[in-house]
């Protein structure tokens, strides 16, 4: 087991930056602005959380606010939505609405990472009622610029953060499966070099060109048997 310890630490130390190069695209590339017409409430106590997902391949957004009064159950809500199980928003304990003459605070929680998200982050806006959103400041991980896209309707902005928060079961599945893809092509590549060097005389050990050498002579270079 223990001479094949270089070997298992690379191919982890490959999953690992796999991983963390998909959370990276997704934070480059900012999150989709195709909603997917999922409006979530969710009921905590007397806490009523309000929340509208969108995906995209690298990228997990969810806008949050929540109040002490249900929503109405506009046609935007899904009944079959639910709050991811790493989410933020299904942990606050009080309404995030406050009085009249104090600003509201709502949420944008960031998770990336792919097939499953792996890394996550929170950013914060206060709102004053009959004003629009105040800036951001990140609650969990590094606040980034905006990033400004195009599409057929406009120009729109993606919200971005470096995150710092793991989701531990996704980042360990992620770096598994990568990890396990990578040794297997490895593993392919391995088995191609050795039938290459084998029908071309080499030795199967350092590659050293055998060939004029007596049969079951020891290679030259490297001292292996052929």
């Amino acid at each position: 087991m223990w001479r094949h310890l270089p070997i298992i630490t690379a191919v982890a130390g490959l999953g690992v930056a796999t991983t963390l190069t998909i959370v990276a695209i997704g934070v480059v590339f900012g999150s989709s602005r195709v909603y997917h017409a999922v409006g979530i409430e969710e009921r905590f106590g007397d806490c009523h959380i309000h929340a509208i997902r969108s995906d995209s391949a690298t990228v997990t957004r969810i806008g949050f606010g929540a109040s002490k009064t249900p929503s109405g159950r506009s046609s935007v809500y899904d009944e079959s939505a639910r709050l991811p199980y790493w989410s933020s928003a299904g942990r606050w304990t009080g309404p995030l609405d406050l009085d009249g003459n104090r600003p509201q605070r709502v949420y944008i929680e960031l998770a990336y990472g792919w097939p499953l998200r792996s890394m996550r982050g929170l950013i914060r806006s206060d709102l004053v009622p009959g004003t629009s959103f105040g800036p951001y400041a990140a609650e969990s991980g590094i606040l980034l610029p905006m990033l400004k896209s195009r599409d057929g309707v406009g120009t729109f902005e993606h919200e971005r953060v470096i995150p710092v928060r793991p989701i531990w079961s996704g980042l360990a599945a992620d770096i598994a499966m990568f990890a396990a893809a990578w040794g297997v092509l490895l593993a392919i590549a391995g088995r191609v070099k050795m039938s290459f060097r084998r029908r071309n005389g080499r030795c199967l050990h350092c590659g050293y060109d055998l060939r004029g050498l007596a049969t079951g002579s020891g290679c030259p270079e490297c001292g292996k048997a052929r």
